[in-house]
């Protein structure tokens, strides 16, 4: 995580320098599997409310070294619209591990930044999200590759296309679960 990619200038890839990535849907009547389609994916299909829905979240979380700075990017609905690069209200921090091979990050992201602090996912809701990283080259400028995990298994196409393809995110109410307890369907 050394991105040289600056919140300052105009993007819509902040995570090529690096990053994690995440899809969510907090969007409590929605449940899972998450629905809502990007323009290309509805082939002529009328626009619907899930697709352009302010509670799916596109969320870039990135480390801009030049500045010592954990960065935030957030765009919603499948039609991406409402884009905001370190808006008021978020927490951040990334720390490099002792020996170099890995870091550490945690945000805090208030509810309000996704659209859903009038009725915040609770304990017992499952809902749509998936996650990726993004590795950079050397520089800190290029993708060199990426993982995409928490996936639906049932649905076929890219997560950015089809909000269906996304796992499923369980809100449990006191967290600490032991290992086996969510299985994948």
């Amino acid at each position: 995580m050394r991105s040289r990619i600056s919140p300052a200038i105009e993007s819509d890839i902040y995570g090529r320098g690096g990053s994690v990535a995440l899809r969510i849907a907090a969007d409590r009547k929605m449940g899972w599997p998450a629905r809502g389609l990007a323009e290309d994916a509805r082939k002529g299909r009328p626009v619907t409310l899930e697709d352009v829905s302010d509670k799916l979240s596109f969320i870039v979380l990135w480390y801009y070294a030049p500045e010592d700075r954990a960065c935030i990017f957030l765009r919603h609905g499948m039609d991406f619209h409402g884009v905001r690069v370190n808006p008021p209200g978020y927490r951040g921090a990334f720390r490099r591990l002792p020996g170099g091979d890995g870091y550490t990050m945690e945000y805090a992201i208030p509810w309000s930044l996704l659209h859903a602090d009038d009725d915040p996912p609770r304990a017992g809701d499952v809902l749509g999200a998936t996650w990726l990283v993004h590795w950079s080259d050397p520089a800190g400028k290029t993708w060199k590759g990426q993982l995409i995990d928490v996936v639906n298994p049932a649905e076929k196409g890219w997560n950015f296309h089809n909000a269906a393809t996304w796992g499923r995110a369980i809100y449990h109410a006191g967290g600490r679960l032991a290992p086996g307890t969510v299985r994948p369907r």
